[in-house]
């Protein structure tokens, strides 16, 4: 059963949608509800559900600030967001945390019950994608120390390789700032999950690492050629650029060759990373690093 949490400064407004709306037939179980922002975040932390049901204007946090802080610390609910207010700043940052949706007040329970069903949804693809690229699942139970060793430091600790097997194409992105808190920042607005949206939709299979301040992208694709992967992260590269701008931030990107294998990525990432080190970022131009 998947488990859904409430959040909303008006009582009525909460105890109406844990009340009126038959969440069992939807295979969904109320797991918490709160009040007020800090006490949502709190309870969130504990009960750890997959949906999240917030108002906006609530005392201690507002729902944006919620749904950010449970990304910043790594929790994957579906957020939807139900609201009287519809200034669009609000709806465009919504987007940019990737809610289901934002309804505006007074909402028809069903309009509320169908876009729980639209999480449901997203839930189950996200199931099904990671069930079907099992190195995500190798990733997962490995080392994170281990896998770092691999990409960064070119240490072949031993670890099942066979769920690599079906990449035949690996490229490093090394991304960095001389800024402060650039990664934060970055975080904070979207543009790092925009970035991996971009790459996964476009069927690139990524493992994101953080290493003194950057951001290391591990790029695996099964293609025919080299060239679509390139292409593909360079635009990605572009696009996260142009984010960083708005905000003002100046990166330095560099891209490694791409190589055959799981064990040739470090390869990758020393080229990448040398490039990253010359510090270029003019409007938008990426240093490809050679092997």
């Amino acid at each position: 059963m998947y488990k859904l949490f409430i959040a909303d400064d008006e009582q009525l407004v909460v105890e109406t949608l844990s009340a009126v709306i038959d969440w069992n037939a939807y295979g969904i179980g109320i797991v918490g509800t709160a009040t007020n922002g800090k006490q949502a975040l709190e309870r969130i932390l504990q009960s750890d559900p997959d949906i999240v049901l917030t108002d906006i204007r609530m005392p201690g946090l507002n729902g944006l600030e919620l749904i950010r802080a449970l990304k910043e610390k790594g929790r994957k609910a579906e957020c939807i967001i139900i609201s009287g207010y519809s200034e669009f700043e609000y709806a465009k940052e919504a987007i940019k945390l990737e809610a289901v949706d934002y309804l505006i007040k007074p909402a028809e329970l069903e309009e509320v019950a169908k876009t729980v069903s639209r999480a449901l949804k997203r839930l189950e693809r996200k199931a099904d994608a990671t069930e079907n690229r099992p190195e995500l699942r190798n990733v997962a139970t490995l080392d994170r120390a281990a896998f770092t060793d691999l990409i960064v430091h070119a240490k072949r600790s031993s670890f099942d390789q066979t769920p690599y097997e079906r990449y035949n194409q690996f490229a490093v992105l090394v991304i960095g700032s001389t800024q402060t808190l650039w990664l934060e920042r970055m975080k904070n607005n979207g543009a790092t999950d925009a970035l991996l949206s971009f790459l996964t939709n476009r069927g690139i299979v990524v493992d994101l690492l953080y290493e003194q301040q950057k951001v290391i992208l591990l790029c695996m694709a099964a293609m025919e050629v080299n060239e679509p992967l390139t292409e593909i992260v360079l635009a990605a590269a572009e696009a996260f650029s142009n984010d960083s701008s708005a905000d003002e931030i100046s990166l330095s990107f560099g891209l490694g060759p791409v190589v055959a294998g799981i064990t040739q990525a470090n390869l990758s990432f020393a080229a990448a990373d040398k490039a990253c080190e010359m510090g270029y970022s003019l409007g938008f131009r990426l240093w490809r690093g050679a092997a």
